[in-house]
């Protein structure tokens, strides 16, 4: 009695469940962005990479965007005031049509002076020259500026450290501000899966096509 041919179509369906497999993996981050609001100089690194900066009179705008995975990431933050008001003001969103908000306290994290993890980020303040004129660990979110806003709150103006600092010698000051930052951009796929998708169909018609009769 002859044997029957194996038929084609099995191994197809393992090369499509293979691509499929491929295809599941082919994902990317969506963007996120960010945006500086700065009188007089910004500077913003995310990851290793500047995102954001600005170095202008008098107060401006500077944004970016990350395509990084969902997580934490390492973040530097530097402000400059050089003269009259100042502002620093540090805003996400993940969609472009949606308006910005401030960078959430939960967002941001650092080590204090005990080396406990923290939310809000490590701020040490300098005179221009370069003094050292004190730190303030878990700052955030940070939004302040000209008008007497500290980190959300009406009233206040760059804390204890600024006050004693800032009113007399006209504001001029620098602010670094170090940590992490949660990245939330989330992970979208890619359309290379549907080109993938439509490969494996396609060599599925070419087998049927090819297949041997049974004898």
């Amino acid at each position: 009695m002859k044997g029957k041919t194996r038929s084609a179509i099995p191994g197809a369906f393992k090369i499509v469940a293979l691509l499929l497999g491929l295809a599941a993996e082919q994902v990317v981050a969506a963007p996120t962005y960010y945006q500086l609001s700065v009188d007089d100089f910004g500077s913003l690194v995310i990851n290793g990479s500047q995102v954001a900066s600005y170095d202008a009179y008098p107060w401006g705008e500077a944004t970016g965007s990350v395509d990084l995975a969902p997580g934490w990431y390492s973040i530097d933050l530097s402000f400059k005031n050089r003269w009259g008001t100042s502002a620093l003001r540090f805003s996400e969103r993940t969609d472009p049509k949606n308006p910005w908000e401030f960078v959430p306290l939960s967002h941001l994290r650092s080590y204090d002076g005990t080396g406990a993890l923290v939310e809000g980020l490590r701020a040490d303040y300098y005179a221009l020259g370069g003094a050292l004129l004190g730190t303030i660990f878990g700052e955030g979110p940070i939004a302040h500026g000209w008008s007497d806003y500290y980190e959300g709150e009406a009233g206040k103006s760059g804390g204890a450290i600024v006050d004693q600092y800032w009113r007399a010698n006209w504001q001029n000051f620098e602010e670094r501000l170090t940590g992490e930052i949660f990245v939330s951009g989330a992970l979208v796929p890619e359309p290379a899966p549907f080109a993938l998708l439509s490969l494996g169909l396609g060599m599925i018609a070419f087998s049927r096509r090819r297949r041997p009769p049974i004898t």
